[in-house]
């Protein structure tokens, strides 16, 4: 064996010996990640009330980005994703008027001009 290969005892690359070689790895008790979970909520809690300019910024932005995203997929879902609320889509008709006095030329029509 090579010197330049062992770290700690062991060649590099191998698992590390253990007493029992047929061990587990020790399972992550449940009630230790909660009480974990809310030690870290609590602190974030307190950071944030520590810096209430900070902590304004940071949920008005949080606030202006989720709605912001929920119209943006609003549009994009009622516009390209679901198909049209009728049927036979392809008989919609696009009316156009025309004003050759006025130079004006392919001016859609409104619902009272109709």
């Amino acid at each position: 064996m090579r010197r330049d290969t062992e770290i700690g005892g062991s060649v590099f690359g191998e698992a590390p010996k253990t007493a029992d070689e047929g061990a587990r790895a020790p399972r992550i008790n449940r009630l230790t990640t909660k009480t974990a979970m809310l030690s870290d909520l609590k602190y974030a809690f307190r950071t944030l009330a520590k810096t209430p300019g900070f902590t304004i910024i940071a949920v008005v932005t949080l606030a202006l980005a989720i709605g912001a995203n929920t119209a943006i997929f609003s549009l994009i879902n009622d516009l390209f994703l679901r198909s049209l609320s009728f049927k036979e889509p392809r008989r919609v008709v696009h009316f156009f008027s025309n004003t050759p006095d006025r130079k004006l030329v392919d001016l859609p029509l409104s619902l009272p001009r109709f």
